[in-house]
């Protein structure tokens, strides 16, 4: 019996990365699972849930992961077979107009603004939080490939960072966090 689970993932991946090679080819950024998560109104680990085998979705919200890449759901198993199981009748999926982003709910903007000013009020200087944050939106905006390069430059300075402070030791309370 066929996992459809396992199916969609088969073909989203497939699709996924083909889309990818042609939008870099044609000089645009790729498309990130951060913002197909964002388009479908999921956070980025309930994706990933789904893509790793760790949650599933209905088929309503697989729909909405087939028109962020531009197919349909029967267009993403149908290349999931293919990837699977060897040729079908169809492995090229009919380009179809993807439908419109569902609106976002207030109570999740609501909890994304609790979230920002989480984030604000950690910073020590508080007006160097929003001015980094606006930043970081207008990179976003700007070139989404280069916000993903500095995000991991940061993660690994923090980590060594956090290394070099040692166990028990708090980097942004004995100032190793500003060199």
């Amino acid at each position: 019996m066929e996992n459809s689970h396992e199916v969609f993932v088969a073909g989203f991946n497939r699709l996924y990365a083909d889309l990818n090679k042609k939008r870099k080819a044609s000089g645009k950024t790729k498309l990130t699972k951060t913002k197909i998560a964002e388009k479908i109104n999921v956070d980025l680990a309930h994706l990933s849930g789904f893509l790793n085998f760790h949650r599933n979705f209905k088929d309503p919200r697989r729909e909405a992961i087939a028109n962020t890449l531009g197919v349909s759901y029967v267009d993403v198993l149908n290349v999931g077979r293919s990837e699977l199981y060897g040729a079908t009748e169809s492995t090229t999926p009919a380009p179809v107009k993807p439908a419109p982003a569902p609106p976002q709910p207030q109570s999740l903007q609501e909890e994304y603004d609790k979230k920002h000013a989480i984030i604000v009020k950690g910073f020590r200087n508080k007006e160097r939080g929003i001015d980094i944050n606006k930043d970081l939106v207008e990179l976003e905006g700007l070139d989404e490939d280069e916000l993903e390069e500095i995000h991991a430059l940061i993660k690994a300075k923090l980590n060594k960072l956090r290394k070099k402070a040692g166990p028990g030791n708090d980097p942004k309370k004995n100032g190793t966090l500003d060199e």
